[in-house]
């Protein structure tokens, strides 16, 4: 599914972690795989992912 995707016009990926995350493990992994495709970055809130697209995008 990820090849697939990185045929698009997306280039980013923001994933919105809080601070007491009980995954953040399969995170890790899930982040790992979607740089081999894409730019990924962790925020913590939704506000900040819309910031730094917004900031991608200029």
């Amino acid at each position: 599914m990820l090849p697939a995707m990185s045929n698009t016009d997306c280039k980013n990926v923001v994933f919105i972690m809080n601070k007491a995350n009980e995954i953040e493990e399969e995170m890790d992994m899930r982040t790992k795989e979607f740089r081999k495709y894409f730019t990924v970055k962790k925020v913590k809130c939704y506000e900040d992912a819309v910031r730094l697209l917004y900031k991608e995008l200029r």
